[in-house]
């Protein structure tokens, strides 16, 4: 079963390839204006997100490109791994056969080296200190 938190990863990482998510009420295409900030997610990004937590909205909702609903990943059937191909996360049969398609299929560019990939929020604070502590470690000071 993929995880919430999974979930809400590989809705973030295809947001900031621009695809957009499918939702009710009339399918309506819904793309956050960010996806992170300040270290985590974006406002836009947690409304959406939010809208998502009915199983009402959830069931009818799914990431432009493909077939699976939001409810349906979050059942036990569904894992979010990574794809082979493009490296982002994708959703995956847990058991019998796995689905033959990945939103990357209809990129031309997958993998584009030459951009920064999509990723998860970081807190700037955390990494600082942790070089920081890694810089005394060594002996180095500031």
């Amino acid at each position: 079963m993929a995880l919430p938190t999974h979930v809400k990863t590989y809705l973030a990482y295809w947001f900031q390839l621009g695809r957009g998510l499918r939702m009710p009420p009339g399918n309506q295409l819904i793309k956050p204006q960010t996806v992170l900030a300040d270290g985590d997610y974006s406002r836009d990004f947690e409304v959406i997100w939010q809208q998502l937590s009915d199983p009402k909205v959830a069931a009818q909702s799914y990431l432009d490109g493909t077939v699976q609903t939001i409810a349906q990943l979050l059942e036990p059937t569904w894992e979010i791994q990574d794809c082979a191909r493009c490296s982002l996360p994708v959703p995956m049969k847990a058991t019998g056969l796995p689905t033959l398609s990945c939103p990357c299929d209809e990129l031309q560019n997958i993998p584009d080296l030459t951009e920064l990939p999509p990723r998860q929020p970081i807190d700037s604070k955390v990494v600082l200190q942790d070089l920081c502590q890694r810089l005394e470690t060594l002996g180095v000071s500031s």
